[in-house]
C-alpha cells in the first residue's frame, strides 16, 4: 500500500470491511423485489382465493417509489387476478425476481 493515495487506501479499507455493502444498488434491488414476492405469495393470491377485488390488493404497491416498479407490479396482480395457476408458476419459477431486478435497477 506503499504507493498508493490516501483516497484509494481509505477505498480499499471500505471495500475489505463492508464488501459488497459499499456498493449496496443491486442488494437493495434484489431485496425489494424478495420482498415483493412474498407479498405476492404470501397476499396477493390469498386474496383472490377470498374474492377481495383487484383494485384493493394494488394497493399494497401504493408505497412504491419507482414508477416503472409499480406499474410492473400493478400489471402482475391483475395478471394473477386473471389467471392465479399461471400467476404462481411465475413466481416460483424464479422469473419474477429476475424481472423485478431488471425494473427497479432500471437496465
Amino acid at each position: 500500500m506503499r504507493g498508493l493515495s490516501s483516497v484509494r487506501k481509505l477505498a480499499l479499507l471500505l471495500l475489505a470491511f463492508w464488501g459488497q455493502s459499499v456498493f449496496p444498488q443491486s442488494g437493495m434491488s434484489e431485496n425489494t423485489c424478495r420482498y415483493y414476492e412474498g407479498i405476492f405469495v404470501n397476499v396477493i393470491l390469498n386474496y383472490r382465493a377470498q374474492g377481495i377485488p383487484v383494485r384493493h390488493a394494488m394497493d399494497a404497491f401504493n408505497n412504491e417509489r419507482d414508477l416503472n416498479t409499480q406499474i410492473f407490479l400493478w400489471s402482475l396482480t391483475k395478471e394473477i387476478y386473471e389467471d392465479p395457476s399461471a400467476g404462481r408458476q411465475y413466481l416460483y419459477s424464479g422469473k419474477f425476481r429476475t424481472d423485478c431486478i431488471k425494473i427497479n435497477r432500471g437496465f
